[in-house]
């Protein structure tokens, strides 16, 4: 299992399993049901062999099999023993709804910019349409000041 698993600010999910051991049989279809159920967004799903990666066993003291360990933003939340898929799947659901709450608030600073170019927008139609208005008058306006500057001149002849 790669540390850049770990490190991710997703929800992690890891299978400490043993090709031996007949509840990890049982439950490898569950889990990865479960897999498939979530987000790759959100949660990222691994499974560790524990025979080939002994290491990385002793580094989670994993001593049952088998073992999940949920990790969230690089930190352990928590190991369950056994093959508790219930507990497992309200774990791992818990978890992800702390990660939306999470981005929500970042989403939402987002949307006073949109108000704003939105706000934009809408000002500078406004502004064409009273330029649009204001046109004709002005159009006006500067022919009777032509008229009246060649009126003047031709007077002045």
């Amino acid at each position: 299992m790669s540390s850049c698993c770990i490190s991710s600010p997703k929800v992690t999910v890891v299978d400490f399993y043993a090709t031996w051991c007949g509840p990890c049989k049982a439950v490898a279809p569950q889990y990865e049901d479960m897999s498939r159920s979530y987000d790759e967004k959100q949660c990222v799903f691994c499974k560790v062999d524990v025979d080939r990666c002994r290491d990385i066993a002793q580094r989670f003291n994993v001593t049952a099999m088998p073992t999940f360990a949920v990790f969230r933003e690089r930190a352990l939340v928590e190991s369950i023993r056994g093959a508790d898929m219930g507990r497992l799947r309200a774990l791992v659901d818990s978890q992800v709804r702390l990660v939306q709450a999470a981005a929500a608030p970042a989403a939402a600073a987002k949307k006073p910019k949109v108000a704003k170019k939105a706000a934009k927008k809408v000002a500078k139609k406004v502004a064409k349409k009273t330029a649009k208005k204001a046109a004709p008058k002005k159009a006006k306006a500067a022919k009777k000041a032509t008229k009246k500057a060649a009126k003047k001149t031709v007077a002045k002849k």
